[in-house]
């Protein structure tokens, strides 16, 4: 047994799985390709040789549709679990060098993207080993994302309270009306909310 794992660990790679793992996720081997930033001959090269090093298929095209195998089932299971690893044994090496470290998944509203940057970029200053996914969607995904329990932080204007979220104010988010010099609103002193919503106001999508 030993001899065989030996063998399996001269004729394996990080770089393998890696690859694996991203055909694995988005189900092709283009869209890995475009992901990894590698071209799809070599994408299939680098599976070729994984299938090889484990002597199972993991992939087979049905048509054009592309299929996991059982086996694939149980790579992407031990994907995970070697890359969790990987990634605990990063952070512990960086905590013993008082560096933060590890990934940090935030959702943002859309209002909310453009001084996302500014306030992350000091914190990565400090903190550059921390990978950082911003990913910008509109306030009913973004509750979406809260109630599956995805990402670490949201941004967001006006915090759900149908849960009890835990939520720090850190920005004023002033809402301006605006409208055209001719509009008769604009000739008003004062404006109240009643009158300015019952004008005819431009809104978004639903969420």
């Amino acid at each position: 047994m030993q001899l065989s794992v030996q063998k399996l660990l001269n004729r394996l790679t990080l770089r393998q799985l890696q690859i694996f793992k991203a055909v694995y996720e988005t189900s092709g081997y283009s869209k890995a390709a475009d992901q990894l930033g590698l071209s799809q001959p070599a994408v299939s090269s680098q599976i070729k040789l994984l299938e090889e090093a484990l002597n199972v298929q993991l992939f087979e095209f049905v048509g054009r549709k592309l299929f996991v195998t059982p086996a694939a089932e149980m790579v992407a299971e031990s994907c995970e679990s070697i890359f969790e690893q990987l990634r605990k044994l990063q952070n512990e090496i960086h905590s013993l060098e008082g560096q933060v470290s590890g990934d940090l998944q935030i959702t943002a509203v859309n209002t909310a993207q453009y001084i996302t940057p500014y306030v992350l970029r000091p914190f990565l200053e400090q903190n550059p080993a921390v990978n950082v996914q911003v990913s910008v969607v509109n306030r009913a995904k973004a509750i979406e994302r809260l109630n599956r329990n995805e990402g670490d932080l949201v941004i967001m204007g006006i915090v759900p309270t149908e849960k009890p979220f835990s939520s720090y104010p850190f920005l004023d988010n002033e809402l301006i009306p605006v409208m055209s010099p001719q509009h008769p609103l604009s000739q008003l002193e004062t404006l109240g909310a009643e009158e300015f919503f019952g004008s005819g106001v431009l809104i978004r999508e639903r969420g």
